[in-house]
């Protein structure tokens, strides 16, 4: 029994070593079909590539990202000079 389990073992990390390696190839003949046929085509379907699917915003993220824009406006408006010096554009004459 014990003889076994330690076949079964180390064919299990055999097995893992090789979908280990073939991942990035995976990966990469993915990109390369959906690259050459586009993501949503049929051609990309037959090669068993469905389309990705759009990730759901979850309330608490779309809170903190109005939360982040109200500052940045906020501080915007509190300091002009130097936003207008980001865009570069001079409150002053310049000094050429």
């Amino acid at each position: 029994m014990d003889t076994t389990r330690a076949t079964l073992q180390r064919l299990t990390k055999h097995d893992d070593a090789v979908r280990a390696s073939l991942t990035p190839v995976f990966a990469s003949l993915r990109s390369y079909i959906v690259n050459l046929y586009g993501d949503d085509s049929n051609e990309a379907r037959e090669f068993g590539i469905e389309p990705r699917k759009a990730q759901k915003r979850m309330l608490a993220s779309k809170v903190e990202a109005v939360a982040k824009e109200r500052a940045t406006k906020a501080a915007h408006h509190a300091h002009p000079a130097i936003v207008s010096g980001v865009n570069g554009a001079s409150n002053g004459p310049s000094h050429a």
